[in-house]
């Protein structure tokens, strides 16, 4: 049997796993040996954009956030559970 090898993965979402891989063996598909990896210009823009329409907390704002994700919030829901709503939707 070969021997397991203990390695930390990273997901694009910030969770870190620790995978038992064989010598040789990559991470499963979504995951990175570094989170910087998932950190790219693009991904930086959209967290900043996204803190400040949590802090303006501007539900039109937020629905064309997620809508040019794909994502469709329902606006007649408070702030805060189209926050949860758009959180959820990205971690699927």
């Amino acid at each position: 049997m070969a021997e397991l090898i203990p390695t930390w993965g990273y997901a694009a979402d910030g969770k870190a796993q620790l995978f038992q891989l064989a010598s040789g063996e990559e991470l499963p598909q979504g995951w990175a040996d570094h989170p910087n990896k998932w950190q790219t210009p693009a991904v930086n823009q959209a967290v900043d954009e996204l803190d400040k329409i949590i802090a303006s907390q501007n539900k039109g704002a937020l629905d064309r956030f997620a809508a040019s994700q794909g994502i469709e919030l329902d606006r007649r829901k408070s702030f805060g559970k189209m926050v949860a709503d758009y959180r959820e939707a990205i971690s699927r």
